[in-house]
């Protein structure tokens, strides 16, 4: 009888040394574990914003250089901010009107850029799409200037009060 315990003993501690020792298809002195799959993403994230007065008035109320002057002084505005957050290079913001300016009266803006970009004053007279900043990458500023230029000349006489949109898109270059 003590063989037959002895050679139980025996057997228990060659299944506990191999990890044969099981219970219900479980190893009872090794440790468990466990899998699960972890779906990853980062979000094509790119956010692009202007703040700022909900409309921008800009008025043109005097004649450059006195009488006989055919220009008018440009209304001005500076009041605009904007920002952006892109993961992606190569990027740029084009700008444009939802309709052309009247006769003998031009819009222009200047975006502020961000490090490493380039922007320029740019017209946006006839209401077409302009790049107004290039070369943007993967970056995340806010708070950048937008000024904004209406010029008239006096040909174009009395313009009755009009309300233009300003579009800006954030897109690949």
């Amino acid at each position: 009888m003590k063989k037959k315990r002895n050679a139980s003993i025996i057997l228990m501690i060659f299944f506990i040394i191999f990890g044969l020792g099981e219970v219900g298809g479980e190893s009872f002195l090794f440790p468990q574990s466990a899998t699960q799959n972890v779906n990853l993403l980062i979000d094509a994230a790119n956010v692009l914003y202007i703040h700022g007065p909900a409309a921008v008035d800009l008025t043109i109320l005097k004649s450059e250089g006195g009488a006989g002057s055919s220009r008018l002084l440009p209304a001005y505005s500076n009041t605009l901010r904007w920002g952006i957050k892109t993961l992606f290079d190569n990027m740029k913001i084009s700008a444009r009107l939802d309709s052309p300016m009247p006769v003998n009266s031009r819009l222009f803006i200047k975006m502020g850029a961000p490090a490493d970009a380039i922007a320029g004053r740019i017209s946006l007279s006839d209401g077409l799409e302009r790049d107004a900043v290039i070369g943007l990458a993967r970056i995340s500023v806010e708070d950048l200037p937008v000024e904004i230029w209406f010029y008239a000349d006096l040909i174009a006489g009395p313009v009755a009060s009009m309300t233009r949109t300003l579009t800006l898109t954030l897109s690949a270059q």
